[in-house]
């Protein structure tokens, strides 16, 4: 196997280029989002398909949302490749549903349990006829094709020549059973549905056979867990006399037992009724033969562990022994056992193109992955400010039902004035937890004018609502339960020599890059980071954390900005981000803004005098000493949150003096987009002037003032006398 087509380096755009050579069959390119990498794909698609004209090529985006998209992109790049989607039966976001309506019951219920909708439901659905869904299953033409990752693991996943995967899916192929552990005690009399192809019927002698293996495999998985009481350890296992053999065989009549249910379905469809009906009429059957397919996972499971060489570890990877509440208000211990999904492309021809991953973790899902290749970009007009002693956690920002919130909804409330604070300078987007987005202080209407609809992690791959944004915050990090990363691990390498340990959550350090005011990058230590103590599920929570931080920033587009357009991206947790250049560390408390900062984003006033300023926005204080006080602390701003973006800010300096005896020369700024009549405002705020002067701001010198924002009292040298 190999890529097929010999070809010179393709050069979409000079951010990212991709070269396609004959070997390796399978690679995996690690890119910064929004670098090209999904348009460089597509040309290189384009190239591909004009050599090879019969062929089909797959594309796979994280859902069906981001297949869009990339409909689009590709009807626009490689029109001639006849791009188009791959839709889900019930699939809203290309128009109306390609299954009709009135069969979305029995569809449903078939997915359920497992059967072939084709096979059961279409064949005698009386809107056949006219079926979307039926007629792109039957598109086996050459181009483009794209789908979500959902198919990845699905029959119509595989039909093709040349596969791209977009975005980490690896964490995605976790698999598990759950099974009553009386499930596996030995029976004799275990029950088996009649299928005649398969010499199941009474009185067969190859039912006997089967019946007795069954049992066989069973008595020694029941003697290595103490009668259900313990989770087995390979060595166990092995004294028990259970083999890779007996398992396969045990799995594969699992499988044939779950027939049972899928016959007796195809039964009921014939016979008619709604889909509650129909699942009344099979309770019997699911009752004997509902929990087979699961069983043979639980076989297919052991018996990949027990091929591992005998040494290399004792623990199951996976496995776990727990009770669970029943229906009568007891419990029952379960025996529960993690897997990998297979790709249905794990044969074919395959590009993964991520921004973090590594060789071990994309070689479990591609067998013939040989190499894997990291790309950097210089990001010259994109900085990273990055506050490097809080967390900012999801318990100290989500909201618990039942308890005191008061501290959290402070801390949003304070990220929502961060937020507003820098909408002095432009658009502001928002990433955090959905806790966070979804919560009263970010609705709709509420969030102040100049803050994008916020995203929230585990929904970023492949959005580009915030590519234009002049400044994004990002809070918090994705960090996952230690006991659900050991979970998701165990399912990953159940099949591997790696032992996964359940450990916690625990101190580690890490590094962080830092470009230096010279421009240079070194790396940092940083303390206090956290990590899984299992190294092996620590891999999978470096994907889940790291990667979904990379992929908050990369929101931004920083790598394509230019310096018409440069971004700023203030991360709000102490999280190293990986391979990111940070361009200033800071403490959180320094970019809380203060009430003056506040004042600034809202009115475009910053005056230098906090008796004016007590005067002139009534409400900002609620006494003139609160104001003195607050241009005392460490000069008059304590935050530093102005000196982020403050520089590329518009403004210019005022000189101005009240009326009156004894009045002294006052100085302030304001912001010309913000504030169209300067010296009418400093006078309808505190009164007449008897001097008013515009002078132009240092950083803004090549911005001269129009006759609007200097006011009709200015003569052509700003100043009023």
């Amino acid at each position: 196997m190999t890529l097929p087509i010999p070809m010179a380096e393709l050069v979409p755009q000079p951010k990212f280029k991709m070269r396609h050579i004959p070997a390796p069959e399978q690679r995996a390119l690690l890119v910064p989002p929004g670098s090209g990498k999904t348009e460089a794909a597509l040309v290189f698609i384009g190239r591909y398909l004009e050599n090879n004209p019969e062929n089909r090529v797959y594309f796979f985006v994280p859902d069906h949302a981001l297949s869009g998209e990339l409909l689009a992109r590709a009807r626009r790049l490689i029109p001639e490749a006849n791009p188009r989607v791959y839709r889900g039966q019930r699939d809203t976001n290309f128009g109306d549903p390609l299954c009709h309506p009135d069969m979305h019951g029995q569809v449903d219920l078939v997915h359920e349990l497992g059967a072939s909708v084709v096979d059961m439901v279409c064949k005698k659905c009386p809107f056949r006829e006219d079926c979307g869904w039926l007629a792109q299953t039957a598109d086996k033409g050459p181009g483009l094709v794209i789908l979500p990752h959902s198919y990845l693991t699905l029959p119509q996943g595989g039909s093709c020549d040349l596969a791209f995967i977009d975005e980490e899916f690896v964490t995605g192929l976790e698999d598990f059973a759950r099974v009553r552990v009386e499930r596996f005690k030995p029976d004799y009399n275990i029950e088996f549905p009649t299928i005649w192809e398969r010499e199941w019927f009474p009185g067969a002698f190859r039912l006997g056979e089967d019946r007795q293996a069954l049992n066989e495999a069973q008595e020694k998985l029941w003697k290595a867990t103490e009668c259900g009481t313990f989770v087995p350890t390979l060595p166990s296992l092995r004294r028990a006399g259970l083999t890779p053999e007996l398992c396969k065989r045990a799995m594969g009549i699992e499988y044939d037992r779950y027939r049972g249910v899928t016959i007796q379905l195809e039964r009921e469809i014939e016979q008619g009724g709604t889909p509650d009906e129909i699942k009344a009429r099979l309770a019997g059957v699911r009752a004997t033969f509902g929990d087979a397919k699961k069983k043979a996972k639980i076989w297919k499971s052991l018996g990949a562990q027990l091929r591992i060489k005998e040494g290399a570890r004792e623990k199951l990877n996976g496995f776990a022994l727990y009770p669970v509440s029943n229906q009568n208000g007891g419990e029952d211990w379960v025996f529960s056992a993690g897997l990998r999904k297979r790709l249905r492309v794990e044969d074919k021809p395959v590009y993964a193109l991520d921004a973090t991953g590594d060789m071990k973790m994309l070689g479990l899902a591609l067998p013939h992955l040989s190499q894997l290749k990291v790309l950097h970009f210089e990001t010259p007009n994109m900085r990273i400010v990055q506050a490097v002693d809080r967390k900012n956690g999801k318990t100290a920002l989500v909201d618990e039902p039942g308890k005191d919130n008061s501290r959290r909804k402070a801390r949003r409330e304070k990220l929502v004035q961060i937020a507003a604070t820098l909408t002095q300078v432009g658009s502001v987007g928002f990433v955090s937890y959905k806790g966070v987005t979804d919560s009263p202080e970010f609705a709709q209407g509420v969030l102040p004018e100049g803050i994008a609809d916020p995203l929230y992690f585990g929904k970023l791959r492949g959005q580009n609502k915030l590519e234009n944004v002049d400044m994004l915050v990002v809070v918090g990090r994705n960090l996952p339960d230690a006991r659900d990363v050991t979970r998701i691990a165990g399912a990953l390498f159940y099949d591997q020599p790696e032992a996964v340990t359940a450990a916690s959550m625990g101190k580690g350090w890490g590094t962080r890059l830092m470009r230096g005011a010279d421009g240079q990058l070194k790396y940092e230590d940083a303390t206090d980071v956290e990590i899984h103590l299992d190294p092996v599920s620590e891999r999978v929570r470096f994907q889940i954390t790291e990667g979904e931080l990379v992929q908050a920033i990369g929101r931004a587009r920083g790598v394509r900005r230019d310096a018409v357009k440069p971004v700023t991206i203030l991360v709000l947790t102490s999280t190293p981000i990986p391979n990111v250049p940070v361009g200033e560390a800071i403490a959180f408390d320094d970019i809380v803004p203060t009430k003056l900062d506040l004042n600034f984003a809202r009115t475009g006033w910053d005056l230098d005098n906090a008796y004016h300023t007590f005067r002139a926005f009534p409400g900002l204080f609620n006494a003139l000493g609160a104001a003195r006080d607050a241009y005392r602390r460490g000069g008059k701003r304590v935050s530093s949150i102005s000196s982020i973006y403050r520089g590329n800010t518009p403004t210019f300096e005022v000189e101005y003096r009240l009326e009156g005896a004894g009045q002294r020369l006052a100085t302030g700024r304001y912001d010309p987009r913000r504030v169209r009549d300067p010296h009418a405002e400093l006078e309808r705020a505190l009164g007449p002037l008897s001097y008013f002067k515009i002078k132009n701001s240092p950083d803004t010198n090549s911005h001269q003032p129009s006759s609007a924002e200097t006011g009709p009292r200015a003569d052509n040298t700003g100043e009023t006398k």
